[in-house]
């Protein structure tokens, strides 16, 4: 086990790189599910291909705009009837807890890692929005509006898997222009870890308190949060649903932290580990992307009713 744990990081690396530099578009896409990473980049070098000429650009802006319409269309559309697939995931996500046991070993630890997200989803998150669009926006509202985006992120446990609820939700509840949505949504896939971040710290943190049997002391939790934050910029090079497992590892490994295999405990509750990461991660990208449009003055109003 140990051996798999050293070798996980650079195999992670090493993998993802052979894949955005593979010669097959094909596999690329066909990728996409499990890593957004090689489709980013690939539309960052169309965009700068087709930027320098504006008589080349417009037959391919005409272009791309009608399918991204299209796209955000069967998005709305997925939002509206994809209760049944929240519903699946839930359930799912539930009945592996409690087969896994896990979750109920030890109480302590599994009732932080709740109230850690708690707080940052209604407490720290908020302020930093209010203090960044100046009180002009409510963030609970936003939030409400996207509960299904959140939803989905927590139940899947994965960011790319909420995507088309966040655009949509952008768009139609939150007044969102298609142009900020459609990048900042993807941006935030790299930029925005800040959930994934946060747990890998605590979990972190929690696994040293087990392994040393003493409390880790604040200095030291400061230099775990940071890390893992800086860890989290890597984090899209995992798959999707083990950015938690990745940043964990990797933030061990830099701080030349030896807790015997320890770590892999965190496999006995990565999918709530992971829809929590996930779910904080949705959060930042939906204020983000309302933060975005009211610094630039484009936010609408949508013509029709919130989808919820």
């Amino acid at each position: 086990i140990g051996t798999v744990q050293e070798n996980y990081v650079p195999y992670v690396f090493a993998n993802n790189w052979n894949l955005l530099f593979s010669g097959n578009i094909a596999l690329v896409f066909s990728n996409a599910t499990s890593l957004m990473l090689p489709l980013i980049l690939f539309a960052f070098i169309a965009g700068c291909a087709l930027k320098p000429n504006a008589d080349v650009i417009k037959p391919a802006y005409i272009t791309v705009n009608s399918f991204s319409e299209v796209l955000y269309r069967l998005a709305r559309a997925i939002s509206t009837f994809g209760y049944v697939f929240a519903y699946i995931t839930s359930t799912l996500l539930f009945i592996n807890i409690y087969q896994e046991k896990t979750f109920f070993v030890d109480a302590n630890f599994s009732l932080c890692l709740i109230i850690i997200p708690a707080v940052f989803s209604l407490i720290i998150l908020p302020v930093l929005f209010e203090i960044f669009t100046k009180g002009k926006r409510n963030p609970y509202k936003i939030l409400y509006r996207n509960i299904a985006a959140q939803i989905t992120a927590f139940s899947s446990g994965s960011y790319i898997v909420s995507m088309p609820y966040i655009m949509a939700g952008e768009r139609s509840n939150d007044g969102v222009q298609k142009r900020i949505a459609g990048s900042t949504t993807s941006l935030f896939y790299i930029m925005g870890r800040g959930g994934s971040a946060a747990v890998s710290a605590f979990a972190v943190i929690g696994i040293l308190n087990n392994v040393t049997a003493a409390p880790v002391s604040i200095e030291n939790s400061l230099i775990i949060a940071l890390v893992c934050a800086l860890c989290s910029f890597a984090g899209c090079f995992a798959g999707s649903g083990m950015e938690v497992m990745f940043i964990t590892i990797a933030s061990l490994q830099l701080l030349n932290i030896n807790v015997y295999s320890a770590e892999l405990t965190i496999l006995g509750v990565l999918p709530l580990v992971s829809g929590l990461a996930a779910l904080i991660d949705s959060q930042i990208a939906l204020l983000g992307a309302s933060i975005c449009s009211n610094k630039t003055g484009t936010e609408v109003i949508p013509p029709y009713g919130d989808i919820i």
